[in-house]
Order: structure tokens, then C-alpha cells, then sequence
């Protein structure tokens, strides 16, 4: 049932993302809005953490419709704490299904394949990948917090 509910979740957020439009971020876009770079490719985001030797941070996201999303970008994303932090220790991908923003097929398609391949059931989730491309750990839902909070549960996850 699990199942059929997330297929008709993703389903429906990829139709809704569609009738919007296609239109990529361009990267002044990425850095005026994160202040540091959060990738949107997959194979690219792998590539790059198995050659800097570093776990992969992947966000499931609504960026523009769930409300625990957009609260723990502004609490903890977008924090000096976070993203010195990010910056040092992980490569960063954002794997959103928007339903207000436009977002090119083969981008809303990588993501639906992302989230059935990691069995994401809900919004916001963090997969947290070694740089071999190996589970370290999931977590799903945010209830506010601070960024040393969130960076201590990465260390955690991280350092095993």
C-alpha cells in the first residue's frame, strides 16, 4: 500500500511539474539562493564524491509546497554554520519535485527514479551515501532545529 501511495505521490508531482514548464536553475540562481552549491545531477554529484573522497548528502525536497522543507532550508541550509560545514565534508544533492517551479523532464524524471531507488516516503529525507556509493544512513521529517543539531546527526552518520 506503502507503495502505491508514493508512486501516486510522485506520479502527481511529476505532472504537476511538467504543466509548469521546463527551465533549469542557472548557477547564479543556485548561488544567490544556497550561497554554495548544491548539485541536481546524480551521476555528476557521485562522480565527485567518489573523486574527493567524500560521503554524498542528498535532499529529497518540496522546495516550494512543504512546509518542513522550506523550514529546514531557512533553519538549517542556509545557515553559516551548515554550509561551512557542508562545504568541508560532503558533496551536496538536491533531489526536489517542485510544484510552483519549472524544472527540465529529464531532471523531474532522474528524480522520480531517485526517489522510488531509495524508497523515500516522505519530505523532507536525507540519504546520507559513502563517496563508494554505500547507505549510510536516512533520515525523514523535520520539526525545527538548530544547524548544530543537524550537524551533529551527520558527524554521527558520517563517522559511523
Amino acid at each position: 500500500m506503502k507503495e502505491i501511495n508514493l508512486r501516486l505521490l510522485l506520479a502527481a508531482t511529476i505532472a504537476a511539474t511538467l504543466a509548469v514548464g521546463c527551465h533549469p536553475k542557472t548557477n547564479a540562481e543556485k548561488a544567490t539562493a544556497d550561497k554554495f552549491e548544491w548539485l541536481t545531477d546524480y551521476k555528476q554529484a557521485q562522480q565527485e564524491a567518489n573523486a574527493q573522497n567524500k560521503p554524498l548528502l542528498i535532499e529529497f525536497t518540496g522546495s516550494d509546497w512543504c512546509p518542513p522543507c522550506i523550514l529546514m532550508k531557512k533553519e538549517v541550509f542556509t545557515s553559516p554554520e551548515f554550509q561551512s560545514y557542508a562545504a568541508k565534508n560532503f558533496i551536496l544533492l538536491e533531489v526536489d519535485f517542485p510544484r510552483g517551479k519549472e524544472q527540465p523532464r529529464e531532471l523531474a524524471a532522474q528524480n522520480m527514479e531517485l526517489a522510488q531507488k531509495f524508497a523515500v516516503e516522505g519530505f523532507p529525507c536525507i540519504v546520507l551515501l559513502g563517496s563508494d556509493g554505500s547507505k549510510l544512513a536516512e533520515r525523514v521529517g523535520y520539526n525545527s532545529g538548530s544547524p548544530v543539531v543537524f550537524i551533529a546527526w551527520l558527524e554521527k552518520m558520517r563517522k559511523g
